[in-house]
């Protein structure tokens, strides 16, 4: 019995030297640390609406709106885990790289993606000399993400991020002029980045532009008026143009399109009638451009850096946009007055504007107001053109309070009113504008 005790001792130690011996072990060439957060809310609202979503279905008039009758509540949750990463030196500059996923899912451009599949937030490159920067890789556009982190707010409905731009593939170089100017220039994907992402092979209208989107940030940033965490005074100007072809396949004869897939002889046999065509296109260059500023002011700067306490913070920023599409938080494209054969195109403007006012009672204990406003400047002719029920304007208000018992975990109590007006109502059944409030609870823990 005494040997059968030792011989199964035995097996098992050479077993675990074998599994450790033959086992892979995860590294890397560079230092890196992985971070992220979980998140959970709960949400009600007076409306029909689901999670993440600060939009105001039409009020009820002469008949009743499903979605303006109900209430609804909701859970929610998401996850980050990101990797920021280390390396050598490259062309006499520090190297890193930054990946970044969300967990929450997407249904993107036809795709069925089921609630807590991966989605990449970031991939980018960074290399750092004394006074520039370069960037390769997609994160935001740095056209519309210059003011500081500042605001903390539940849900990035109520916070729309377009008002900051989207994330999209960039190279971006950081120049500092002087100790406060920094001038940053970018080329860009010009089209509907979460296409790429999920299909490889989609196209549209943005990707046959004759070039990249391209933008420039003028920005000022000094700590002489102090500080409150990271965020100190800062002021820019920036702006973004681009342009893209927007094409109407037609017919020079309706209804009898000869098939380009067709074999030769069947292509030979059509080209002999009249009544077969081959398909034809038109196109028309679509301009588009953004111009926004903004300023963040620390009017009570913190005390110390481990006491916010009676800190006093504002962040507002102004946006003007032509054929905003991807570009802004309220989508405006260009409009066709004329036919398929004839395009006529109008180019429709948009405005927004964004104000965030911050308040510590305590180094833990913060509240945060938040209000953002986007109005379509439709001409009469391009209003009249569009469809019963269109969005044209949109107002978020939002109040919050905000304990950060930790570092490392936070709660959020947040109430938020939306009112949303639409700019046709030829059937007055319902309202021409829509409200909604929103109650919110988030508890977040980073790591």
């Amino acid at each position: 019995m005494k040997r059968l005790g030792v011989f199964v001792i035995a097996a098992l130690v050479i077993g675990m030297v074998s599994s450790a011996a033959i086992a892979g072990s995860v590294t890397s060439r560079w230092d890196v640390t992985l971070g992220g957060y979980s998140m959970m809310e709960f949400q009600w609202s007076n409306k029909n609406i689901g999670t993440q979503n600060a939009v105001a279905d039409r009020d009820s008039n002469y008949a009743t709106n499903f979605n303006d009758k109900y209430s609804a509540t909701a859970w929610d949750m998401d996850v980050r885990l990101n990797m920021l990463m280390r390396g050598p030196e490259v062309w006499g500059a520090k190297s890193s790289a930054f990946v970044e996923w969300d967990f929450v899912g997407r249904a993107t451009s036809g795709q069925n993606i089921s609630y807590g599949d991966p989605g990449l937030r970031h991939a980018y490159a960074t290399f750092d000399w004394p006074r520039t920067r370069l960037v390769m890789g997609q994160t935001w556009q740095p056209w519309g993400y210059q003011l500081p982190p500042f605001a903390v707010m539940a849900a990035a409905a109520d916070n729309p991020g377009g008002f900051k731009g989207v994330r999209r593939p960039q190279i971006s170089v950081q120049q500092k002029l002087t100790p406060v100017f920094t001038l940053i220039a970018t080329i860009e994907q010009s089209n509907d980045p979460q296409k790429n992402l999920t299909d490889s092979l989609a196209q549209s209208d943005f990707n046959r532009g004759l070039y990249p989107e391209t933008s420039l940030v003028l920005r000022y940033q000094s700590d002489a008026c102090g500080r409150i965490g990271p965020a100190m005074l800062t002021a820019y100007a920036s702006g973004v143009w681009g342009r893209y072809l927007r094409e109407n396949g037609i017919n020079a004869q309706a209804g009898n399109t000869a098939s380009l897939n067709a074999s030769p002889a069947t292509l030979q046999t059509n080209l002999g009638y009249t009544n077969y065509v081959f398909q034809r296109f038109t196109d028309k260059t679509i301009t588009e451009y953004l111009g926004q500023v903004g300023v963040f002011i620390p009017i009570i700067p913190e005390k110390a850096p481990d006491n916010k306490g009676g800190a006093l913070g504002l962040a507002t920023h102004l946006t003007y946009s032509q054929n905003g599409g991807f570009l802004s938080g309220f989508s405006t494209s260009d409009y066709n007055f004329g036919t398929a054969a004839a395009p006529d195109y109008r180019n429709p403007k948009a405005v927004e504007l964004t104000a965030q006012l911050g308040y510590w009672y305590t180094h833990k204990w913060s509240t945060f107001l938040d209000y953002n406003y986007a109005r379509k400047l439709w001409s009469k002719r391009t209003l009249n053109a569009q469809a019963n029920g269109t969005q044209d304007m949109m107002s978020q208000m939002a109040a919050n309070l905000v304990y950060d018992p930790s570092p490392a975990f936070r709660m959020i109590w947040q109430m938020s009113y939306v009112h949303d007006s639409y700019a046709k109502n030829l059937y007055p059944v319902l309202k021409n504008h829509g409200t909604a409030w929103i109650g919110r609870f988030e508890a977040q823990y980073f790591f």
